[in-house]
């Protein structure tokens, strides 16, 4: 057996680079640009609790998302998520990210970060 080949299994390398981009704006898949996080996220409220999973989709954010002015409004043990408007400084391409977080005694702790389409999630914006 391979020294340390846990570590290189597709399923570590796949959460490394996930957690690395985590909350980095996408790359531009027409002009490989980095985009840009647009103006102040969106809050909302999930109907989650700190151990429920669920699979992120656009369709799930769009039916059960609530939006909420602040984190003061995020009751303990209730997970929420933030979506930025991304541009792409280019070409004007835009993307939706999404970041699910749970708030641990003041401290934000990111669970999920997936980046979408602005049509799929338009109703929310």
């Amino acid at each position: 057996m391979k020294k340390n080949s846990f570590l290189n299994s597709p399923s570590i390398m796949k959460l490394a680079l996930q957690y690395k981009l985590a909350g980095k704006p996408p790359k531009c898949a027409l002009c490989r640009s980095r985009m840009e996080k647009q103006d102040r996220p969106l809050l909302f409220l999930l109907p989650l609790y700190h151990d429920d999973e669920y699979i992120p989709s656009a369709a799930y954010y769009n039916r059960h998302c609530t939006p909420i002015e602040d984190v003061s409004q995020i009751p303990t043990g209730r997970r929420a998520c933030r979506l930025w408007v991304c541009v792409c400084p280019s070409c004007g391409r835009r993307k939706i990210a999404v970041e699910d977080f749970l708030r641990v005694r003041d401290v934000e702790l990111s669970e999920k970060y997936t980046i979408y389409e602005e049509a799929e999630l338009s109703s929310l914006l």
